[in-house]
Formats: structure tokens, C-alpha cells, sequence
């Protein structure tokens, strides 16, 4: 075990104890048995990094924003995914398909909830991180939700999506193709070879940075009963509904 790592995390996990509030160095020491300028230069460091914050008039430390944010949205996660099972399970029952729920991070895509499909031939979609947000309708959901900013960081680290999405021929053509998406609300794809169709559609929820689509995937033999215009109602509304429980729920 690192030492250095150690004791940062025991700072980390007492002030989280005294909250927005704080606590001075002494108390500090005290609780962690660090010597003060051992604690004082680890504390300069998590207050560099914004995992802790430091308030020079009443010279007391508190959790940063940045430590907050890592258990917060591991948090979201696990509360999105325990509200949409059921919705995914009644999205199963109707189609008899793969249903899935994504939620943007850091750039990349995680899948918190799936229920998959119980036809022999069916696609796969548990849960996990990847990196598929131009080459799924869930990923591209979730870039059409993203704000200018971390879109275009987004862009620059990943590139153009090339043969994941031919027509995105530029940042511009990304760009107008994503905001289609946002303003339908839904989307439909196609991978490439012609024999998987997929389907998703935004869980607006009002959570600061927080990206979520609700997705199902289907064999093209298999198109879903009733057609895209039932599939999209009927996807919409269960984004919806995990969305108002979300919100109920606070």
C-alpha cells in the first residue's frame, strides 16, 4: 500500500465527516495522527487537485467539489439503474428485446441497467463502459445532450467519427446531425452490415453534467410490432417515466 495514498484518503475521508463547515489543521492531526506538516502539504495538494477546499479567513479545510462529485455521480448510477429496471423489464415484456439504459462520462459510455432479450437470436447488452458513443443510438443520444463545450473536447480527443458514422463528414455535419437528434428526441440506427437496428431516446433529468439515454436493440428480421412510430411513443414515454421518478424520488 502507497503511504502518501493512504493518508490523503484518511484526509479526505474526515472531511467529509465535518462537511461544508470544515475543520481546522489541529483537528486534522488529531483525527488522522498525521503530523502537521505532513497533513498541511498533502491538504495543498488535494486543495490543487480541488478535491479539497481551504478557506484562508477561518484556516479550515473542507471536502473540494471534485471528491463530492466522484461518490455523486457514482451515486446517480446506482439510483438510475435501480429506478429503470422495472421500466426496462415492462420495455422487455412488450417487445420481447435487449432494452438498456447509458449515461455519459468522461467520455465514455456506461451501461447501468440492461435486461436482454430471450430469443435465440437476440442482441446482446450488458452493462459496463465502452467507448461506442458515434457507433450506437445510445451514444449518440447522449453526445446530442451534451453542452457546446464538452462536445467540441469531445471531438478533439476522440476525432470525427469516420466509418462509425460515415455521414458526420465534419465537426459540422456531426454537429447538425446531433442536434436533429436532440430535437426529435429519438433516434434510430443501423449498424453497419444491415443486421442489427437500434433505437434510443434522452432521460431529460435535472442533474447538473448528467447525460442519460434509454436505448433497445433488435435483429432487422425482427423489426418491433406496430412499427418506429409505436417503438418511439412507447420509448419516449418510459424515458419519461424513469425521468419523473427520478425527480420524485429527489
Amino acid at each position: 500500500m502507497i503511504q502518501s495514498v493512504q493518508r490523503a484518503f484518511g484526509l479526505l475521508e474526515v472531511l467529509d465527516e465535518f462537511g461544508k463547515d470544515g475543520v481546522a489543521l489541529g483537528d486534522l492531526t488529531a483525527r488522522t495522527g498525521l503530523k502537521a506538516p505532513t497533513a498541511h502539504n498533502l491538504l495543498q495538494t488535494l486543495v490543487a487537485l480541488g478535491y479539497a477546499t481551504h478557506r484562508p479567513d477561518t484556516r479550515r479545510y473542507a471536502i473540494g467539489g471534485k471528491a463530492w462529485a466522484l461518490g455523486r455521480k457514482q451515486f446517480l448510477a446506482g439510483k438510475l439503474a435501480e429506478i429503470a429496471r422495472p421500466v426496462l423489464r415492462d420495455l422487455q415484456a412488450m417487445f420481447a428485446e435487449t432494452v438498456l439504459l447509458t449515461v455519459y462520462r468522461d467520455g465514455l459510455r456506461h451501461t447501468v441497467a440492461s435486461v436482454e432479450s430471450q430469443h435465440h437470436l437476440r442482441v446482446g447488452g450488458q452493462a459496463g463502459i465502452d467507448d461506442h458513443l458515434y457507433g450506437t443510438a445510445t451514444g449518440r443520444v447522449l453526445l446530442s445532450l451534451l453542452g457546446s463545450g464538452t462536445l467540441a473536447a469531445f471531438i478533439r480527443d476522440r476525432g470525427l467519427p469516420e466509418n462509425d458514422w460515415p455521414e458526420a463528414v465534419s465537426e459540422a455535419e456531426l454537429r447538425r446531425h446531433l442536434s436533429e437528434i436532440r430535437d426529435a428526441g429519438f433516434t434510430l440506427y443501423e449498424r453497419q452490415g444491415g443486421h442489427i437496428q437500434a433505437a434510443a431516446a434522452p432521460v431529460l433529468i435535472a442533474e447538473p453534467d448528467t447525460y442519460v439515454a434509454l436505448g433497445m436493440y433488435y435483429p432487422t428480421v425482427r423489426p418491433p410490432e406496430g412499427g418506429t412510430a409505436n417503438l418511439k411513443r412507447l420509448l419516449t414515454e418510459a424515458a419519461a417515466a424513469i425521468a419523473a421518478e427520478f425527480e420524485r424520488r429527489g
